[in-house]
């Protein structure tokens, strides 16, 4: 790096010997660790000379430093049909989209190409596609967003990741959609995220839906509902003031309590409301002894580990809670 002002002209010309060698280039492009690589990265990157990992490398130092027309640039490149294998397109095409997001960078470039990938969504890169419509902001692909997000044909991941596209494009049509996703009568897992999505959108409409989803889980987990809630801003108070008047489950409502214990999170009116709600008193009173005869001999002849071990993940229980030593220490081992 100290000596940049002497290679690195030579690098833009092309004269410099070890220009042939794309790890010694790429070694040295990397350690100038700005964006007067940027051009050089491009030309490496699009020019069809580098192996799938040299590619790979070159493409971390794009999405770090790259303006918003040199990732157009790299997108245009993962759009179109060219030698990569599709496994390494969605990659890169995720890497882009991860970095431009944390960056607030969006690529210029044409994204109609992302209508014939999000079309042919049976691979990943057809996932990364439907992903860039919606944090990119590509309106027109709504249509197509919006017909993956309701059929209940679209393969789980792929609706998922269409519904979350469609909380990224916003406005009025999403929240009405969402709302419809979220309502009665629907798959309980789309419920869930169609509501977690409307978090994006609409506070509101999601603590309206979440009592309602709430309200008919019976073993479902409710665990992301409420972690997603207690993340988003002003999402605790409105999900207090819309469980008013109603009544879930206690055992959906414990879990409630516990997802709130667990967050380290002080929301004394959201846990009063669950417990309202819930209708939880003051605590199980101390088991009898044949009370306890009887959990101890469902545990030794109902129990299993490995769904115990699913739960205890699943369920966040290991943010307090410890097994032999392994998890948090605010509650008991």
């Amino acid at each position: 790096r100290d000596l940049k002002a002497q290679w690195f002209p030579q690098v833009e010309s092309g004269t410099l010997a070890f220009t042939k060698d794309n790890d010694q280039i790429l070694y040295a492009l990397n350690a100038i660790d700005s964006g007067e690589a940027v051009g050089p990265l491009l030309k490496l990157y699009t020019g069809g000379t580098l192996t799938p990992e040299q590619q790979r490398k070159a493409l971390n130092d794009l999405a770090k430093h790259g303006d918003a027309p040199a990732l157009g640039k790299v997108v245009a490149h993962i759009l179109a049909a060219n030698t990569q294998a599709v496994a390494q397109r969605a990659d890169h095409l995720n890497h882009v989209l991860n970095t431009s997001k944390r960056r607030g960078v969006k690529p210029t470039t044409d994204l109609a190409g992302l209508d014939a990938l999000i079309k042919d969504n049976k691979n990943a890169l057809g996932n990364a596609a439907i992903r860039a419509a919606g944090q990119w902001g590509v309106e027109a692909l709504r249509p197509t967003l919006t017909a993956l997000a309701q059929s209940s044909d679209t393969p789980t991941g792929t609706r998922t990741t269409a519904i979350n596209a469609l909380a990224a494009l916003g406005g009025e049509a999403t929240i009405t959609l969402l709302d419809q996703l979220a309502g009665t009568g629907n798959d309980m897992g789309i419920r869930t995220t169609a509501t977690i999505a409307l978090l994006q959108v609409s506070v509101e409409n999601a603590a309206t839906q979440a009592v309602v989803v709430l309200t008919d889980m019976t073993d479902q987990n409710p665990a992301p509902l409420y972690q997603a809630f207690l993340k988003a801003e002003g999402a605790p108070a409105a999900l207090t003031k819309a469980l008013a008047g109603a009544t879930i489950k206690s055992e959906i409502a414990k879990l409630g309590e516990h997802a709130l214990s667990s967050s380290g999170r002080k929301e004394d009116e959201l846990l009063l409301a669950l417990s309202i709600a819930g209708g939880l008193g003051e605590g199980q009173a101390e088991l009898t002894e044949a009370e306890m005869a009887v959990l101890v001999n469902k545990v030794q002849t109902q129990g299993d580990a490995a769904r115990g071990r699913k739960h205890f993940r699943s369920l966040g229980c290991v943010q307090c809670h410890a097994i032999t030593g392994a998890g948090g220490n605010l509650g008991p081992d």
